[in-house]
């Protein structure tokens, strides 16, 4: 199916909303940390995003213009995730340096009071973000760390020092290890029926954004950020994923889960429940894997933009959250079972 619909890793510069880098990469070009930075951000502000009022007009949304490259055309609205990234965008274009960690963890420069006007909602809509306060929480916490921890106060210097250690064999999981170790808004942790579990959503999917942002164009160039690429990571745990798998018949859920789902019942985090929702996601997601590699006879790829790669997870994950989107928005029609609610829990990792 990614064959079919021609994805790949440089499908991620196709979305309107995303801050592109510039390409071939350029590292002393201003707009390659400016698109680090915005990326950064990004993830630790990426959670929480369904609604209670999913389909109406009232939900919660953020108007902006269609796309970094219509700045001149209309406004329209940007919902769920989509919606963080047009609050961004609508700062970024108003002057306000809101990807900047100096910034955002300043109160006196960067007011709650300017946050939140950046993440209210459009006028129309009865909801407000959710989670906004523990949104600009996270901007302090990660802010700070970044200016008082991080070589050149930024998710760049991260990432150029971790290329200069000769002691990583790894870059790519040396790197997530770094990120929850250094950012505690980022520790998505359990416990399952007595043993610790990790999901690591939005640390793996900042890993994830970076790789494809950066994907290079030229079939010769190994990444310049994340030279191993990312085939050591999962899909990101979440709630619309397993949602999709489910439609598609990949997950099976027992009649007491379709009941709960059927309900809209919340799930508290980390509740064995939803630890199983997201784990079957995961589990799920590497079968998918397996199996493409063997039809494919682990043979490789090319989207005509860059190198050779190989399906891995990330790339599966993007398709599948894509897809889910397309669904919902009634833009695409699959032969699925009964759609089922996304399971709903409030929480910062997803």
């Amino acid at each position: 199916m990614i064959n079919k619909y021609h994805y790949a890793p440089s499908t991620w510069r196709t979305q309107p909303l995303h801050r592109v880098p510039p390409a071939p990469f350029d590292p002393v070009n201003p707009l390659t940390k400016q698109c680090l930075d915005w990326i950064f951000l990004v993830s630790a502000l990426n959670f929480s995003f369904w609604s209670d009022l999913e389909g109406s007009s009232k939900r919660f949304g953020v108007t902006w213009k269609s796309g970094w490259d219509n700045l001149t055309g209309p406004d329209v609205k940007w919902e769920g995730y989509w919606s963080l990234l047009a609050a961004l965008n609508k700062a970024l274009v108003q002057g306000i340096p809101i990807t900047d960690p100096s910034f955002y963890a300043d109160p006196t420069a960067c007011p709650d009071s300017l946050l939140e006007d950046i993440f209210k909602s459009s006028d129309e809509c009865t909801e407000s973000m959710p989670l906004v306060h523990e949104r600009i929480s996270i901007m302090r916490q990660v802010g700070k760390i970044m200016v008082h921890e991080i070589p050149g106060q930024s998710y760049m210097g991260l990432l150029n020092s971790l290329l200069a250690s000769p002691e990583k064999k790894d870059n790519t999981l040396a790197l997530l290890e770094i990120i929850v170790e250094r950012f505690p808004c980022f520790r998505d942790e359990s416990v399952y029926m007595g043993r610790k579990v990790v999901f690591w959503k939005r640390a793996q999917i900042l890993i994830a954004e970076t790789w494809a942002a950066f994907y290079p164009i030229e079939s010769s160039d190994l990444h310049p950020l994340l030279p191993d690429g990312v085939d050591g990571l999962t899909m990101f745990a979440d709630y619309r994923v397993p949602q999709i798998l489910q439609s598609l018949g990949v997950l099976s859920y027992s009649p007491e889960l379709v009941d709960t789902l059927r309900s809209t019942r919340t799930l508290a985090y980390a509740s064995e429940l939803e630890s199983s929702i997201r784990a079957g996601g995961i589990i799920a997601v590497e079968e998918l894997k397996h199996c493409m590699e063997e039809l494919d006879g682990a043979q490789k790829h090319s989207d005509g933009l860059g190198p050779a790669y190989k399906i891995n997870s990330v790339l599966i994950d993007f398709f599948l959250w894509d897809l889910a989107k397309l669904v919902e928005n009634g833009d695409h029609e699959l032969a699925t079972l009964e759609a089922l609610p996304c399971h709903r829990t409030r929480s910062i990792y997803y």
